[in-house]
């Protein structure tokens, strides 16, 4: 068992450690978010410092490159005049090689960046070069056999233009690469020779480019106009990096156009992203994360003032029940949402205003009364009244509890109310139900009596009428006394149908048939001053009843709606098929109504218009039994009536009886009265003496063997005696020792094939279904209807 509860413990407490989860997790949203957008905006800020040290490191290179392009347009353009000027020199036009030499060695020892200075003759032979020692390969070598075909065009092109012109990167005769220059000597038409300037171009550029922060902090390159890389240099030797973010110039290099390539170096990389935004970030970080936690903390305390916020809202103000706070005065402090809803006004409204006014006069006093009791201890009081809502009058049920100040007297007082109303209504039906209830347990039990009385006293008239003859000078006082039964028996009926223990004769109904019928005996009840006008649905489904029973219902609804119309009016009955969503009654309905034009009816009455003996009509004119009747006969068929009316426009009631699902069996040939005779066995079980006589007499004359008992019990054994050959068995419902139906059930267990007729007037099964095989007979019986329904069974029973 102890498993058993803590299992039931865990899963008690489940829902709820799942909320408590889901609120640390709520206080932790906002700060996880606040936290991630400050580190966010800190990665933002971050991003944009790197981008701005992109900036300036891109700036810094472009400049450099620049200022490079400068450095080395100025350094290569003054060693290209110095050519053009040997060129021009006497030495040279007048092929002094000794001068040439001597002007040349003095200007490579000025001019750095020169691999040589070659004086070339006409025939393209190199014949003089300065300096001579590291160039030996390239002396008395004919250009035209130069293995570059850039050699051969730009010699060409010198000679054709006279102007200088120089090559791309080739390999040189001394070994390595560079780039050479021509310029003709003396008249352009007819040169008498070239200078030429060869230039190494890693010497070029080292001399060029040859500060150490400059080749620390920068990786550069020279590419000729082929796209060729002449020359490269990285500090990085481990690290090749991009070029494709370097910045470029052009260099002009005579009639061509190579290209400068310079990009940042690790080490000056490494000075542009220096540890501030890193530091910066790391703290902004930590920062936020602290914002984020107090912001939490404050979340969770914010929270909890909600929560308790909320409690108290969901207690006071979003409660079901009214809550309200007086002073001493009966005057509002407070009024609580749900006071204010049901009263129909705002809590503005209602301050300051006494609250006995909208107390019903009849419930003031006790309320004064109650309030008073709040002074003394243990100050506190309960009681139930009336009071003035939106929706009308009320039933309030109040828990008063007294606020006392220091001095121990009463300050304030609070009320907490709920509307009692369906309960007080519940309540008043459950009392008038159950005197209904009682009445008709009463009334049923005197209609059994009185119909066994009535059934002797009709039985034997009918049988004295009988012998006496049409002639017989006493007939007609018989008649009078036969009358006078026939109205009790009426009288026994209605108290039976009141309280619903009528036994019914179910068949197949048609209700426009029935109306019809109706109609035809109603103009001499109703009066010639009332129209009857008649509404019928023409494809109107069958219902299962009794037909007799279902006349009285409509009988009783018109002749309620003439006294409803005193001078006259117009009265309309109208059949229909209707379906009902209603919980209490679903499904496919028959209805018939009854309108009229009368008085019509207020609030008060219309509630009390099926009680027993509730009449509106002067002393002596009515019984009070026509509606209740009325409602008894329609809800033992199992439906229910609907009443609508209002005082000067008339009333309807409208009877819903369940539609027939299924169509009825056809109804047995009719038989003359004269072959209502037998032979055969029968047992009858009848506890009153003179009906169990007189049932005897008329199936004995009819030609039976009959065997009467007083109970059920004495049925079965004399049925058991006789080996089961009986015939029928005819047995009252309500017998000592054995009533008709635990008979009924003993003897179709034994003997299933055997035919019953119950015989009564008053069934307290409440009209359950017979057994199968068996039929219902009602009290007051006549000789005729005992010997027909008889001879019907025997017949029916007959294989």
């Amino acid at each position: 068992m102890i498993p058993q509860c803590i299992s039931f413990g865990n899963e008690f407490f489940k829902p709820m450690q799942r909320k408590d989860s889901q609120k640390r997790q709520s206080t932790w949203r906002l700060p996880i978010a606040f936290f991630l957008l400050g580190s966010a905006l800190i990665g933002g800020v971050l991003l944009w410092t790197f981008e701005l040290d992109e900036e300036h490191l891109d700036s810094e290179v472009e400049l450099t490159a620049a200022q490079l392009r400068l450095r080395l347009d100025a350094w290569i353009g003054a060693r290209l005049a110095i050519v053009k000027h040997l060129a021009l020199s006497p030495e040279a036009r007048q092929r002094d090689h000794v001068g040439f030499t001597g002007e040349s060695t003095l200007i490579t020892r000025l001019y750095e960046g020169f691999q040589a200075l070659n004086w070339v003759d006409a025939e393209g032979f190199i014949r003089v070069i300065v300096p001579v020692k590291g160039n030996e390969p390239a002396l008395n070598r004919n250009l035209h056999d130069h293995p570059s075909k850039d050699i051969q065009e730009t010699l060409d092109r010198a000679l054709e233009t006279g102007e200088m012109s120089a090559s791309g990167v080739i390999p040189l005769l001394q070994g390595g690469q560079g780039f050479v220059t021509y310029q003709s000597i003396g008249d352009p038409s007819a040169p008498s020779g070239l200078v030429n300037g060869v230039f190494r171009i890693e010497t070029l550029i080292d001399t060029c480019f040859a500060e150490g922060v400059l080749r620390e902090g920068y990786r550069f390159r020279l590419v000729d106009p082929s796209g060729q890389v002449a020359y490269s240099y990285n500090p990085d030797s481990e690290d090749e990096g991009s070029w494709s973010s370097a910045a470029r110039e052009p260099i002009q290099i005579v009639d061509r156009t190579w290209t400068l390539e310079l990009a940042a170096a690790n080490r000056q990389l490494g000075r542009a992203h220096t540890l501030g935004p890193w530091a910066f970030a790391a703290i902004g970080v930590v920062l936020f994360g602290l914002l984020a936690l107090l912001l939490r903390a404050n979340l969770s305390r914010l929270g909890e003032l909600q929560e308790s916020r909320a409690r108290y809202r969901l207690l006071v103000e979003n409660v079901a029940d009214l809550i309200i706070k007086v002073d001493r005065q009966g005057r509002f402090l407070y009024a609580s949402p749900s006071y204010c809803n049901t009263f129909g006004k705002t809590e503005e409204e209602l301050l300051g205003r006494e609250f006995l006014p909208l107390v019903h006069d009849e419930d003031q006093r006790a309320t004064i009364d109650a309030m008073k009791t709040l002074h003394t201890p243990p100050h506190a009081c309960s009681l139930e009244q009336r009071s003035m809502t939106r929706d009308g009058w009320r039933w309030l049920a109040w828990s008063n509890t007294a606020v006392l100040n220091p001095a121990g007297e009463v300050e304030e007082i609070i009320g907490v109310g709920r509307d009692v109303t369906v309960q007080k209504e519940l309540e008043a039906k459950l009392i008038q139900s159950q005197k209904l209830q009682a009445i008709g347990q009463l009334a049923g039990g005197i209609a059994h009596d009185f119909n066994n009385i009535l059934q002797s006293m009709i039985g034997y008239l009918d049988l004295v009428i009988n012998e006496l003859g049409e002639d017989h000078e006493v007939l007609d006082d018989l008649r009078q006394v036969e009358e006078g039964a026939e109205r009790a028996t009426a009288l026994t009926r209605q108290l039976l149908a009141f309280s619903r223990k009528q036994v019914l004769h179910l068949e197949a109904v048609d209700l426009n048939g029935l109306v019809h019928g109706v109609l035809r005996m109603l103009d001499p009840i109703i009066g010639a001053n009332i129209q009857i006008d008649f509404v019928p649905d023409p494809k109107l489904g069958l219902v299962h009843g009794d037909l007799h029973q279902l006349e009285q219902v409509l009988v009783n609804l018109c002749v309620n709606a003439r006294d409803a119309m005193p001078n006259g009016g117009r009265l309309t009955i109208r059949t229909e098929t209707r379906t009902s969503n209603d919980p209490e009654h679903q499904g496919v309905f028959v209805s018939m109504g009854v309108e009229d034009e009368g008085v019509g009816m207020e609030p008060e009455t219309l509630a009390q218009i099926f009680y027993p003996f509730f009449t509106t009509k002067e002393t002596g004119k009515g019984t009070g039994l026509g509606l209740a009747t009325t409602h008894g006969i329609v809800d033992q068929h199992g439906g229910f009536i609907e009443v609508s009316s209002e005082p000067g426009a008339g009333s309807t009631f409208t009877v819903f009886l369940p539609q027939l699902s299924e169509e009825p069996d056809s109804a047995p040939p009719e038989v003359s009265e004269g072959q209502w005779r037998g032979t055969g066995t029968l047992v009858v079980g009848e506890d009153d003496v003179s009906v169990r006589q007189f049932i005897s007499r008329v199936l004995e004359k009819a030609g039976y063997t009959v065997h009467p008992v007083p109970n059920g019990r004495e049925a079965v054994e004399v049925v058991d005696a006789l080996g089961g050959n009986v015939d029928a068995v005819l047995l009252d419902v309500i017998m000592p020792v054995l009533g008709g139906r635990g008979a009924a059930a003993e003897l179709h267990e034994r003997y299933p094939s055997l035919p019953i007729l119950f015989v009564t007037g008053y069934d307290p099964n409440d009209n359950s279904p017979p057994p199968a095989g068996s039929r219902i007979l009602s009290k007051p019986v006549s000789p005729v209807t005992l010997r027909k329904t008889v001879y019907e069974l025997l017949e029916e029973s007959k294989p």
